[in-house]
């Protein structure tokens, strides 16, 4: 199957998504950082990549930006967990997951991870790509 990178500084998420990925056939390798999900990339490769979208040391969206500079062709999916909206009623996630398309991504998870949205938003970026 396909070689997918997994970039998230939450280590049960990642834990998670490394989890559903293999039981869909795929080699992970993982990353908890953008900076190191990167530096897997250029080293390794990768059919796809995941990537969470809040993230101290390198952003998700910087890390899609990096990615598709140096390999426009790769998929990159976006996840996040922040606050589907502020107090003030702002939207917050939605918000960040249209940035990442607009940005370039080919596909946005929500977290918590569902199993089956992740195969069918995989399935979809991969199919796109080849």
């Amino acid at each position: 199957m396909a070689r997918i990178i997994v970039i998230d500084d939450d280590r049960p998420t990642l834990a998670v998504a490394r989890a559903i990925l293999e039981r869909m056939g795929h080699s992970v390798a993982a990353a908890d950082g953008g900076a190191e999900g990167v530096a897997i990339y250029l080293q390794q490769g990768a059919d796809l990549v995941l990537t969470d979208i809040f993230m101290p040391d390198q952003d998700g969206l910087e890390t899609l930006r990096r990615l598709k500079s140096v390999a426009p062709g790769v998929p990159v999916v976006c996840m996040s967990a922040g606050p589907s909206r502020l107090a003030d009623g702002t939207p917050v996630r939605d918000t960040m997951l249209r940035f990442a398309r607009e940005a370039g991504a080919d596909g946005a998870l929500t977290k918590p991870l569902d199993a089956g949205e992740m195969a069918r938003v995989v399935a979809a970026a991969l199919a796109r790509a080849s």
